[in-house]
Formats: C-alpha cells, structure tokens, sequence
C-alpha cells in the first residue's frame, strides 16, 4: 500500500475519515496482498448463493451435502457482519433468527433465506454506508469496525456492479487533495456520491481496426475518426499516453453505453465486442480484427477520461523483491518437467500439462475461460479420487490436497507483506530503525524481532509510521499475534476456513460456466484467487520434490500434504519456549 503523503488535521473526524480511506485504497488495490484485498462476496451475494444452492438440491442437481461449506460461510457471515447484526438490533430481533443447520430439512431452509432477504437484505447498502457515516462523523476509536464496515462496502458495491478500479480511483481523487480540517467529511460524502452505483451514459473511445467502425455504427451511435486531432477536446486531452490508446490510426466513439461507473461502462462494451469472435468463428471470411487493447471513457458529471485495459487477463500482481527465489523455482519446475519427459515420466508430463492449462489464463480474455482454464490445472496436477471413493465428493477431494499447501506461509505472508509496505513507504527511515534497534541475520529477522522489544522501542518504531493509521494498526495486529500463540492457531484455521470455502466457490462457479452457460458477476476474483493458490502450490511442490528426491506426482502430493499437516499439527499443539520461538517455527520455510 501507499500512504496519503497529503496533510490532515488531527482535529474532529480527520483521523478516522482517514482511516477508512487508507482501508479502501488498500482493499481495492490490485497489488494488495491477497489477504488484504476485498472478500470476494458480500453476506447478500452469500444469501443469493445459497438460494440457489436449495434450490438444485430441490431439483436433485445436487445432493444435499453440496449446502454444507455454502451454510458454514453463509452462518459465519451472519454472525461476523456488524451490518446485519446492527439491521436485526434496530428491528429488535436477534441475528440467530436467520442461522441454518445442515439438520434443517430444505423447507425450513429456503424460509430463514427468505427471511434474510426481508429484514436484512433490502436496506443492506443503505445500511452499511450509514455505518461508516457515522463511524468517520464522531471520530470513532473502533479502527477495526471502520475495516470490517470498509470490506462490507466494497463487496456490496462490487456485487451492484461499481468496478474495483473505479472505487480505487475515486478515493484517490477525494482523499488525495485533503489539506484543511474540515474537508474530510465532505470529502468523504463526495466519493460515496461517485460510487453509488447509479446506471449512467457513457461515451467510450477505441482504436477502430479494419473498418469495425463502419459495422458498428450501422448499429449503435458511433462516430469514426480518422486521426486523433479531430477527436473532442476531452478525449484528445485525455485519452493518450503511458498504458492508454495507441495514437495512430483510426478511432471510433461509441455513445451512449449504460454503466454503473465509466470503467463498468467499458466492460459493457468489451461484452458486445467479443460478440465479433463468435461472428469470425461462425463465417470466417468476414473481416477480421483484434479486440482493442484498451478504452477511455467520458464521464461528462466530472469531465473526467478514464481508461482500462479491456481484456480480463489475469493480474500477476507486485514482483517479488527476491528474483533469486524465482530462478531456482524455474531450475526445479525444469527438472520436473523437461527432464522427466524426456524420460518419459507420468510426474513430467502432469506438471507440463497443469503448466499449459495456468499460463493459458494469462492469454485467455475472457473470464469464464480463464476460470476454467485454472481449474484444469488443478486438475490436470493433483492425484484423482479412488474408484472406490465413490461416497465422495469431489470438490472435497482435491479441498483436501490444497488447503494445507496454499495456507501453510499464510501467517508469514502476513509479516512480509508488512514488511514490504513499511520499506515502501518509509524506506531510508525504516532499514535505519533495523539496523540500529533490530536483531538478526538478515533485515526481514530484525523487523520480527522489533515485535518482542522493550517498550521504549515499540514506541519509538510506533512513532516511525504514525502517518499511517492503517499500517499502525497492522503493526499492532502483528504485534498481538507474535505474542500470542493461541491468537496465531485460531487466525490460521479461520484463514484454513475461508481458503476451503473459496475454493468449493470455485468448483461450483467452474461446473455452472462448464454444465449450465452460467458464469457469476465474480468470475474474475475468483480466478485472482485460483491462480495465487496454483502459484503457492506450485512453489511448494518444487523445493519439497527436489529436496527429498520425489518424482512421482501423486506421491509427491502426499509428501507435501504430510509435511504441511505435520506442521499444522504442531503449530495447534506443539510445546514452545517462548512466543518468539513459537514465531520463528511459523515464519520458518515449510522447507528448506
């Protein structure tokens, strides 16, 4: 993340508006860790799954067993969710009035659903944005409940359509410009105004290939251009340089497309326009052309240009500090394939496979496809349930192989992605403070170690981030977990919990798009998650294999699935001296 550098009073609410801006840049910030970006659904989205889920097992789509990780999800939301649970208090009801049991017959199911969506659902929106209303205007010291109120806001505003992108870009714009008390509030009610998910008109602009222009107008409002300086003043302003339009060549308008923001806008036209594809594929010897790259678009309310690339690739996220680790990474996965095919191995040939179908993503611009695409990976990699395992269910399965591989750094992930932060943000400062009041071996060890120091310390490094509410309260959420071991088991297995929720999501969003022609507004998130999970499986499997010498791949899958649990199973209930012993075991590499 990235500090608001701008000045802010610490006088009224500036403290606490300020708080839930840092909280809404970083939850909507593509390079955000994952553990730190939006939860991909709100309650509402979760009570809409759900439904459905009843209703195929009323239908025998499914069996009934298929409800239970969509109940355990829907039941700890309910419970976690301070905007339901506040909904319920106004009306004088208690949130335990809408939670399921997998004994509940289907029936009985269906009417808490139902009864959700009367009491809860209806004025969830509203109900959240008054929340945070109310938290920033009497400067609230509740920080948590601001994040947790902040995550619901986004999620709920993703599900009604507002683009993360656009939330992201309308809190910089608000936020950034603060610099006397008392602009906080207004500023803060000028950015709920811009995402407030209204469906408005847009004129979007893209470079126009081949005479696509021509086809186009003889069908929606479309004016071509032939070069940039006849364009409008706003989009010849606005609409080229770094990641932006190409300058050269033809260019069409097209007025006029709905949206909920202007980058919703964009993707709405990139729906009509991959509708040429199939047009190609159904009479190839029509005009042929590429998807536009990019597009801009006209918000005439602020005047502003926006623009977006127009494919949903998948986004590889920051690059790592150490190349090192990739390159030997490489070396191990060329064992694993190059080599081993050539000896013509079954263990080479999987890993190649899986390869193919992940990195297929990253060139795939549809986000159904790409979603689909990972799952085959997993796939493709992962050992098949047993013939005679035919009580099982699938998705519980290979669950079972990837949720001990893809949480067992999550605790450090917690630390580094910290660590990284800090040293982006406060760079000279900050190696400084290490180096003069850390120790260790390297500069990550003495920044852990600053979490068991003297208080006068702690302080000291306290006052060193100060400018940041968000990154101060991370620092004390780390500081309690390093010296509480009972908080670090119960924070892993909730984050185990959530990784298994998510990854059935997967499976059912994977086996509508496949089975149905159905793909949820979400596919995209999901596919964010898919693919960190295949990548931390994947970097785990190559240093386990060629430490130990194991090519076979569904032994190679129990290897790590032993080393992962064997590992769990000491952090629950294994004896440490000390909390900074117990940390160093969790911050250590599963392997060497």
């Amino acid at each position: 993340m990235r500090v608001l550098e701008n000045s802010w009073s610490t006088n009224g609410p500036a403290r606490a508006v300020k708080f839930f801006a840092e909280s809404i840049l970083e939850l909507t910030n593509i390079y955000s860790a994952p553990s730190y970006r939006h939860r991909t659904l709100s309650t509402v989205s979760k009570a809409h799954e759900l439904k459905r889920g009843i209703r195929d097992v009323m239908l025998r789509v499914v069996k009934k067993p298929h409800l239970t990780p969509i109940i355990e999800e829907y039941s700890d939301s309910l419970q976690l969710d301070p905007v339901v649970n506040l909904t319920m208090e106004f009306k004088g009801l208690s949130s335990d009035l809408l939670i399921l049991k997998m004994s509940d017959s289907l029936e009985k199911m269906e009417a808490k659903v139902d009864l959700f969506f009367d009491l809860v659902a209806s004025e969830y929106e509203k109900t959240c944005t008054n929340m945070i209303k109310h938290l920033c205007a009497f400067e609230s010291k509740e920080k948590t409940l601001i994040r947790i109120c902040a995550d619901h806001y986004v999620a709920c505003k993703l599900k009604n359509g507002v683009s993360r992108e656009h939330i992201h870009i309308s809190a910089k714009r608000e936020f950034s410009i603060i610099s006397n008390a008392g602009d906080e509030l207004p500023a803060l009610m000028r950015f709920i105004n811009a995402c407030d998910g209204k469906e408005r008109r847009y004129d979007l602009l893209i470079n126009s290939p081949n005479g696509i222009g021509s086809i186009l107008e003889s069908t929606l409002n479309v004016e071509n251009y032939k070069n940039k300086d006849d364009l409008p003043a706003h989009f010849r302003f606005g609409a080229f340089g770094k990641r932006s339009l190409s300058d050269e060549g033809d260019f069409s308008i097209v007025k006029g497309i709905p949206g909920k923001d202007p980058i919703n806008a964009i993707r709405n036209l990139k729906s009509v326009l991959e509708m040429f594809h199939a047009f190609h594929f159904i009479f190839p010897n029509g005009p042929r052309w590429n998807l536009p790259a990019s597009a801009c678009s006209f918000d005439s309310e602020t005047g502003g240009v926006y623009h977006t690339t127009i494919s949903d690739y998948v986004h590889e996220g920051r690059r790592v500090g150490n190349p090192a680790k990739h390159r030997e990474l490489i070396a191990g996965l060329t064992h694993f394939t190059l080599e081993k095919i050539s000896s013509e191995s079954k263990s080479g040939l999987k890993i190649y496979s899986a390869l193919r179908s992940a990195s297929a993503a990253s060139r795939i611009p549809d986000a159904d496809a790409q979603l689909i695409s990972i799952w085959s990976a997993f796939e493709a990699l992962l050992p098949h349930p047993s013939k005679d395992g035919e009580s099982t269910v699938r998705i519980s399965h290979f669950e079972g192989y990837i949720t001990p591989l893809v949480t067992a750094n999550y605790i450090e992930g917690l630390y580094r992605s910290l660590y990284n932060d800090l040293a982006r943000n406060f760079k000279g400062a900050f190696y400084n403070f290490l180096k003069n009041n850390g120790i260790g071996k390297n500069k990550f060890d003495r920044f852990t170690s600053i979490f068991f120091a003297d208080p006068v310390t702690k302080r000291a490094f306290t006052s060193l981030v100060s400018s940041s509410e968000l990154l101060m309260m991370r620092c004390h959420e780390l500081e309690k977990l390093a010296n509480d071991q009972s908080a670090v088991r119960a924070k892993l297995e909730a984050h185990e919990r959530r990784v298994s929720w998510q990854l059935h999501r997967i499976y059912r969003a994977r086996n509508s798009i496949v089975h149905s022609g159905i793909s949820p507004t979400y596919a995209s998130h999901l596919t964010e998650n898919a693919v960190a999970y295949f990548k931390s499986m994947m970097a785990l499997i190559v240093r386990i294999g060629r430490k130990y010498e194991v090519e076979k791949s569904d032994a190679l899958f129990d290897l790590c699935s032993s080393i992962c649990l064997r590992r769990r199973e000491k952090i629950r209930g294994g004896t440490f001296e000390n909390s900074q012993k117990f940390l160093s075991f969790i911050l250590a590499p599963v392997v060497e």
